[in-house]
């Protein structure tokens, strides 16, 4: 009698067993499909936002710049009431998407600088090129407290004339007084934590 229990205690286990692989499977399909997807927004001033249905955050992604020295740049609290949480993020499964900043369509870009070493060392890289060297003001708002990922160096490429030019990108920053995370001095960003200096950006 012993085996005949042990026999029917087996077939019930089995489909327990499949409908938590099963539950389990729709739960990854659900994470995935729930994470950041782009937001249709078009009253956010050339920011492109992704955004997150289930935490009502959203991360700042590129946003398209006219090229002007001196332009600024404001991340809000929230917009369409979504918390703006980080720059640059991931989207679907993990896609990287960074904050950056899109070249006017009149210049002919043909590279762009991954990170400050090489901005700084464009006058050696590129011998030829007019150096343009453009101030951009960035605003964080108060619900920022994540740097993912950060493009925002400047580029190599050719003007609306056709001349060999590299831009680089100077950042002041400024953060709001109520972030808990970050607070921005003299133009620069530090972390509230430990005041360590965040080198995301190349500061004026």
């Amino acid at each position: 009698m012993q085996k005949k229990h042990s026999g029917k205690m087996g077939t019930i286990a089995l489909p327990v067993a499949l409908i938590a692989a099963a539950v389990g499977v729709l739960l990854w399909m659900l994470t995935g499909a729930q994470g950041y997807r782009a937001a249709d927004w078009t009253d956010t001033d050339g920011q492109r936002y992704y955004r997150n249905l289930v935490t009502h955050q959203a991360f700042a992604a590129d946003v398209d710049w006219d090229g002007s020295d001196g332009a600024v740049i404001v991340i809000p609290d929230e917009v369409h009431g979504y918390k703006v949480t980080a720059l640059g993020g991931y989207i679907g499964r993990g896609v990287p998407t960074a904050f950056a900043l899109n070249a006017p369509e009149i210049w002919n870009i043909q590279v762009a600088f991954g990170d400050e070493k090489v901005a700084a060392d464009a006058e050696k890289d590129y011998p030829n090129a007019k150096i343009v060297d453009c101030t951009v003001t960035l605003r964080l708002g108060r619900n920022v407290k994540a740097l993912n990922e950060v493009s925002c160096f400047g580029w190599q490429g050719y003007d609306e004339n056709g001349a060999e030019t590299v831009w680089r990108l100077r950042w002041n920053v400024e953060c709001d007084e109520g972030n808990e995370t970050f607070y921005a001095k003299g133009g620069r960003l530090y972390r509230c934590a430990d005041g360590a200096a965040v080198e995301a950006f190349r500061c004026a």
